[in-house]
C-alpha cells in the first residue's frame, strides 16, 4: 500500500513537466496580432547587389525550427547605416526541435554615393557590412567596393 502514494508522485512529476521549454529561450517572442513572431539571428550575409542607387541583400537567418517563415523585416536607414532586422512567423505546426534557417531578399534604396554600412540583427549584437558607391552622371553605379 505504500507503493501507491509513490507511483503517483512519480506520475504527477511526469505529466507536469513541460516538453518545450520555453523559459529558456533567450530570444523575445512578440505577439504579432494573432501569431507569434520573432526576431531571427543572421548567420550569413549570402549576396549583396548594387544597382543604381538600389542595394539587394539576400542572407541567411537562424529560426528555432523548421516551423518558422519570414514575417517582415524592420528597417531603419538614415542613407549612411541601414539597420535589417528580420522577423520570423511560427507556423503552428509540430515540429522536431532542430535549429534551421530561411534566406531572405532585402532592397535598399540610398539617395546619396559614398560609404554606407549595412548592419544585420544578430542577436543583441550586428553582422555589419561596408560598402562604398560612387554613381555616375547618369545615376548608374561607377564603382562599388565592399570591405
Amino acid at each position: 500500500m505504500k507503493i501507491y502514494p509513490l507511483i503517483s508522485l512519480i506520475l504527477i512529476t511526469f505529466l507536469r513537466c513541460n516538453t518545450i521549454e520555453t523559459d529558456e529561450v533567450s530570444i523575445p517572442v512578440i505577439e504579432c496580432g494573432t501569431i507569434v513572431c520573432i526576431p531571427l539571428p543572421t548567420a550569413k550575409i549570402e549576396k549583396l547587389i548594387i544597382e543604381e542607387r538600389q542595394v539587394t541583400a539576400l542572407a541567411t537567418y537562424i529560426t528555432p525550427t523548421s516551423c518558422w517563415k519570414y514575417h517582415y523585416s524592420e528597417i531603419k536607414s538614415n542613407d549612411t547605416v541601414c539597420t535589417i532586422k528580420v522577423f520570423g512567423q511560427y507556423a503552428g505546426e509540430p515540429c522536431i526541435q532542430i535549429l534551421s534557417s530561411i534566406t531572405h531578399e532585402e532592397k535598399i534604396i540610398f539617395d546619396a554615393p559614398g560609404k554606407k554600412l549595412l548592419r544585420f540583427w544578430n542577436d543583441e549584437k550586428y553582422l555589419d557590412t561596408l560598402i562604398y558607391i560612387s554613381f555616375s552622371k547618369k545615376g548608374k553605379t561607377k564603382y562599388a567596393n565592399f570591405y
